[in-house]
């Protein structure tokens, strides 16, 4: 059994998110497990689609006298590939059941850097299409950029015969003239004028020669289409993290809303924020009963016993109520009065309810007790017993035939056996009852003692109770000094272990008539 300090449990940090998504692992896997299901459905459901890429090398389509390298914009030609046109173009080639515009969006381009080079893939749904259709693209971009050369060239071929001709006649016009003396200005001129028509005539034949004689290239294919042998997509791996992810996501956000949405009490900030009353210990082992009670070097009550003596100094009576059932609040209360005793010498336990297991646990059932003092059948002093397992201290049994005690408790007789308990049993006195908000019994004992301890079971007690017995015991003037969360499941019969490790069921415990 270990314990924590209230001061500790009042911030919400990394570690606290972290207890909150533990206590619901099971959505937090359910998310996940629902996630790969999703990413495997998602695998499932997709069309397997191919990819097939070639690679084109773009040159520059001058010839002739235009033989000046042309700078070439690779991102202009990749924009030219995924036109419309060229698309147009493709689909009536590869002659398929898809719009212009499906084969457009098939088609994607990219260029390796500091090259003159473009990278055409296409994607279909089987692998001899996509291959088709990587090949199918690089033929009509480099037809149509080779048409577009040749048309230019052709035009430029146009231009320079329709100059020749125009020359031709000009040079036929330049004949000089019978009439023009020999060696005159006149005929200086003319044959200047000739001259000048002759060179141009050479320079346009030049120019010509080249242009009819060379074939225009504008590119070639470098590396054909290959067919793929497997689909690119859908990627099952891929799929299977990506849904693992979200589902994960979902399982956190799922938690932590479980968490934020449940009305049971799971930690102690929990309780600090229901009943607005600090956590004095947080016990981690819930199984408190039997051996199990020993009290020798009891660390986690040592403390409590600290906490509640140094708020009140003058502390003689202490209530300890059980939100939780089970016996969780039984057994905190034993360990307080032994607690008490070992400071004192003069721990005192009272059991205030028929219902409580210590009765049974201490060996005790059936000895006349405090139902017994308050018919006024034996007198107080005849029913103390001292009990060895708790280290001497005082107990006071529910008493024989107890069913009415609840009631006894709320008669005027109590608060006189009660004034004499702590009279004679010079102060440290606990009293074991259920919580002020269930029990009548409880709230009149709580007006009684100095100080009011609530116990609540993490996971079991709601925080709406846990709220109503604070806010009951403060309507009844009773000071609630803190609490104690008793973490754990409940469980079954009583084991301790011996100090050699082995298991042992739980030994009877010892008592003895008390003396004053």
């Amino acid at each position: 059994m270990s314990s924590s300090s209230g001061t500790d449990f009042g911030s919400t940090d990394v570690a606290d998110y972290g207890r909150r998504i533990t206590r619901r692992w099971w959505l937090v896997l359910g998310g996940v497990a629902l996630g790969l299901a999703g990413g495997a459905a998602a695998t499932w459901a997709q069309t397997p689609l191919y990819t097939s890429t070639t690679s084109v090398l773009v040159e520059s389509p001058s010839t002739g006298a235009d033989q000046r390298s042309a700078e070439i914009n690779l991102d202009t030609e990749a924009q030219l590939v995924r036109s419309t046109r060229l698309a147009d173009e493709v689909r009536a080639r590869l002659d398929v059941d898809l719009s212009t515009t499906e084969v457009r969006e098939a088609v994607t381009v990219t260029v390796p850097p500091n090259s003159q080079v473009l990278d055409l893939t296409f994607s279909a749904s089987t692998a001899e299409d996509a291959q088709a259709g990587a090949s199918a693209y690089a033929e009509v971009y480099l037809d149509q950029r080779e048409a577009v050369a040749e048309q230019r060239v052709q035009d430029t071929i146009d231009s320079l015969t329709a100059q020749l001709a125009s020359l031709r006649e000009d040079l036929d016009q330049s004949a000089t003239p019978g009439t023009v003396l020999p060696g005159s200005t006149q005929q200086l001129l003319a044959e200047s004028q000739r001259d000048i028509i002759i060179s141009q005539i050479t320079d346009l034949n030049s120019r010509l020669a080249p242009l009819r004689a060379t074939a225009v290239e504008a590119g070639e294919v470098i590396s054909p289409a290959g067919l793929p042998r497997s689909p690119t997509s859908p990627v099952l791996l891929l799929d299977l993290v990506a849904g693992a992810l979200v589902g994960l996501l979902l399982g956190l956000v799922a938690a932590l809303a479980a968490d934020r949405l449940d009305r049971r009490v799971r930690r102690a900030s929990d309780l600090e924020r229901a009943a607005a009353v600090p956590v004095l210990a947080e016990v981690r082992d819930g199984d408190l009963r039997g051996a199990a009670l020993c009290a020798c070097h009891d660390r986690d009550f040592d403390l409590i016993r600290n906490e509640l003596t140094s708020a009140d100094p003058t502390l003689r009576a202490v209530q300890v109520q059980d939100l939780a059932g089970g016996g969780p609040g039984a057994a905190c209360s034993a360990r307080l009065a032994a607690a008490l005793h070992r400071t004192t010498g003069s721990g005192t336990l009272v059991l205030a309810s028929a219902e409580s297991p210590l009765a049974s646990w201490l060996a005790l059932d059936g000895r006349p007790g405090l139902a017994d003092v308050l018919r006024g059948d034996v007198p107080l002093e005849d029913v103390w017993m001292r009990s060895e397992q708790l280290g001497g201290v005082v107990v006071l049994p529910p008493g024989r035939s107890a069913d009415d005690l609840a009631d006894l408790v709320q008669s005027p007789r109590f608060t006189d056996v009660f004034t004499q308990l702590l009279r004679d049993q010079r102060g440290g006195v606990v009293v074991d009852t259920p919580g002020a908000d269930t029990s009548p019994g409880a709230q009149s004992v709580s007006r009684l003692t100095d100080a009011v301890v609530l116990v609540a079971r993490a996971g079991e007690t709601g925080l709406d109770r846990a709220r109503t017995a604070a806010s009951v015991n403060e309507r009844m003037g009773a000071r609630v000094s803190g609490a104690v969360l008793v973490a754990g499941p409940r469980r079954g019969a009583p084991r301790h272990e011996h100090r050699d490790g082995t298991r042992a069921a739980s030994a009877a415990p010892t008592t003895s008539r008390a003396h004053r």
